[in-house]
């Protein structure tokens, strides 16, 4: 697996080896898993509903509900929220039954992290 971002945050673990156009992909905070029970991905869907929250992001249009990694059924696990505020984003996940886990990124560190992540899927995908 490769890391994908700072492991002390949010962050993903890449699989190297790509079948069927799926591929394992496990997405953290920290320790915990926000995709416990499900890592396959679907590389041509993951890859686009990442490149759509990418561009929320970056054109500062977050979705009028604030959900993210709404990346289909691999992270059906979490339910994860952004909030845009001047230079950061912050970021909620919901997992483990209800705990709540709230943390602050620079908006930079989330762009780097999701055009990372879409440029390693995508070598896979081609």
């Amino acid at each position: 697996m490769e890391l994908i971002g700072n492991k002390e945050t949010f962050h993903f673990l890449v699989g190297r080896e790509c079948r069927d156009q799926s591929r394992e992909v496990g997405i953290f905070y920290g320790n915990v898993s926000l995709t416990p029970h499900d890592q396959s991905v679907y590389l041509p869907q993951f890859i686009h509903s990442l490149r759509i929250e990418l561009d929320e992001i970056l054109n500062n249009r977050i979705n009028p509900d604030g959900f993210i990694l709404d990346l289909g059924p691999t992270t059906d696990d979490c339910s994860a929220r952004i909030e845009l505020i001047g230079a950061d984003a912050k970021l909620s996940f919901e997992v483990n039954a209800g705990e709540v886990i709230v943390t602050t990124v620079p908006t930079t560190y989330l762009v780097k992290l999701y055009q990372r992540v879409i440029k390693i899927l995508e070598c896979e995908n081609a």
